[in-house]
């Protein structure tokens, strides 16, 4: 197996931004979820190895002048989590979330600025749903829930800025950083 079949680098950076109702990609195919386990290390050092052009694509709000770290974590929702509607913090310069499993579930929810639901980013394994909000507007509004009798599970990666002490996370278990 090469690197090139573990993650699809060349559609993180090639997607179309969709600007409703604020900037995002839905990105297909990013990993194959029956190799992703067993490569999760090489995965993420591929991310890490092309942070720079994510940002010039992703994070041009942002300033990049700051020393960024990748995060990851794996949330697994069980049955009937809902998880309210939020903005990220101003710390993530760069989110992205990869559906992974079970291969039915429930999607990201999209919000407008005045938090009406406006879509939803259908759930398929693999898919991910990239994002950099514009620090000034924080319009980022998003939930997501799981309404189904299986566990959700999704891989969360975001490129943040600033220290540890100042992202707002409660169990730093949770988090997996590259420096």
């Amino acid at each position: 197996m090469t690197e090139k079949n573990l993650i699809n680098i060349d559609n993180i950076l090639n997607a179309e931004i969709i600007e409703e109702p604020w900037e995002h990609a839905v990105i297909d195919n990013i990993i194959d979820v029956s190799l992703f386990w067993e490569n999760l290390q090489t995965f993420l050092g591929i991310l890490a190895e092309n942070k720079d052009m994510i940002l010039e694509k992703y994070g041009r709000y942002r300033n990049q002048e700051e020393k960024t770290w990748i995060t990851w974590g794996i949330p697994i929702q069980t049955s009937g989590n809902v998880y309210p509607i939020h903005n990220d913090t101003s710390n993530k310069v760069w989110s992205l979330v990869i559906y992974l499993f079970p291969k039915h579930s429930n999607g990201t929810l999209l919000y407008d600025q005045n938090k009406k639901l406006v879509k939803e980013i259908e759930w398929k394994q693999g898919r991910g749903l990239a994002f950099s909000c514009d620090p000034r507007e924080m319009k980022s509004w998003h939930s997501y829930t799981n309404t189904t009798d299986q566990f959700r599970t999704t891989l969360n990666i975001n490129i943040r800025t600033g220290e540890f002490s100042n992202w707002g996370i409660v169990k730093k278990e949770y988090l997996h950083t590259i420096g």
